[in-house]
């Protein structure tokens, strides 16, 4: 086997859930407990499922979450994004920076 092939973790990504509320009075929370709950380095998900209630600082709060497990090493995507957040992350143009968010994607 190559130095290469060796190297890739088939490990499944770590989770991390998000809440159903995400507003500016909840995002430096999230951002803090989410960040507490990502792998060392390795792949992880946010799995969006439970968000029902949020605005524009959910998108804040998400990048300075992709900004945080980049900074460890982690790469992180999102799963199960809500369609009105892929909406509101396309109207801010900031649907590329954060994996699984965009439109079309998962």
């Amino acid at each position: 086997m190559s130095a290469t092939a060796s190297s890739v973790s088939l490990a499944p990504p770590a989770t991390v859930e998000s809440p159903v509320r995400l507003r500016a009075d909840d995002a430096a929370p999230f951002v803090a407990q989410a960040a507490a709950r990502l792998p060392a380095g390795g792949r992880a998900d946010l799995d969006l499922t439970p968000l029902v209630d949020f605005d524009s600082s959910a998108l804040a709060a998400l990048l300075a979450l992709f900004r945080d497990a980049s900074g460890r090493g982690v790469l992180l995507r999102c799963v199960n994004t809500p369609a009105n957040l892929r909406k509101l992350a396309a109207l801010y143009g900031v649907d590329g920076f954060l994996p699984g968010v965009g439109i079309g994607r998962s």
